[in-house]
């Protein structure tokens, strides 16, 4: 069944400027769904190789959409049944772990794609987004427990379609991390990565580190530590984002949240 803010024939007002009202929604619509999953999962514990994978297929029937009214002054936003929307989703996920190489390779892959309509001034408008994401990375297994490391690379690319225009936005990220422990007492971490955006209208590349490194006093129960977040965005970065709303799609680039360093000390009561 609907909700019943859906079925409220008076509008409501949410701000200053925008206004929500029902245009064909009866308290007695039924909203159908149909889905279908498939899932499956290996895993040879001999060859230390494993697979996961999903698909899943959702079709709703007379789905709730908005019909946009839009003037200099106001919105108006009414809520219409639509025909149906369909929603597709799939990944698959897998690692190797080699017996006489001190390393093991993972990596993943995920599409998912959406089909629904919304309207404004009475107008059928189809709204089309595919999204798809990779990564795959090098893990280390050495013998040194006391140095290891892991690196790869990942991958998005996000696609939102309507009758008016096409927003297109690429995500490249090589990363790389370390654990290392130099001294029973000494131990140093770290993360880092470059992000490439492009968009349709603007790219641009931010490079994140993060080192944190810890020292236990000897025979005490002090621990000190300094470490920084993001440090070579002390001041902020811009990223590239693309925002989904009811009734349309928005390119934005906003700023990050900014770099710091910090020490701290800890003692074990």
């Amino acid at each position: 069944m609907v909700a019943s803010e859906n079925t409220i024939q008076n509008q409501i007002s949410t701000d200053y400027r925008t206004q929500y009202g029902n245009d064909d929604v009866r308290y007695n619509t039924i909203n159908k769904s149909s889905q279908a999953t498939a899932e499956y999962y290996y895993n040879n514990f001999k060859r230390k190789f494993n697979i996961l994978s999903r698909v899943s297929f959702l079709r709703s029937k007379n789905p709730i959409t908005t019909n946009s009214f839009a003037s200099q002054n106001s919105n108006l936003i009414l809520y219409k049944i639509t025909p149906y929307e369909n929603y597709f989703d799939s990944f698959v996920f897998s690692e190797k772990q080699f017996t006489n190489f001190p390393f093991s390779v993972k990596g993943s892959i995920s599409y998912s794609a959406n089909v629904k309509h919304i309207f404004y001034e009475n107008l059928k408008n189809s709204l089309h987004s595919e999204t798809a994401t990779g990564f795959i990375a090098l893990v280390s297994r050495l013998k040194n427990k006391n140095i290891q490391f892991e690196t790869g690379i990942q991958y998005s690319k996000e696609i939102y379609t309507d009758n008016f225009s096409k927003n297109l936005l690429t995500v490249l990220s090589p990363n790389f991390n370390t654990n290392i422990q130099l001294t029973q007492q000494l131990s140093f971490t770290s993360a880092f990565s470059v992000e490439n955006f492009k968009s349709t209208t603007a790219q641009n590349t931010i490079y994140n580190f993060s080192p944190k490194i810890r020292y236990k006093i000897p025979k005490s129960k002090i621990e000190l530590s300094a470490f920084g977040n993001n440090i070579f965005n002390i001041k902020n970065n811009e990223e590239i984002k693309i925002l989904r709303f009811a009734n349309y799609n928005q390119e934005k680039t906003s700023q990050t949240l900014a770099g710091y360093y910090m020490v701290s000390a800890k003692i074990k009561l």
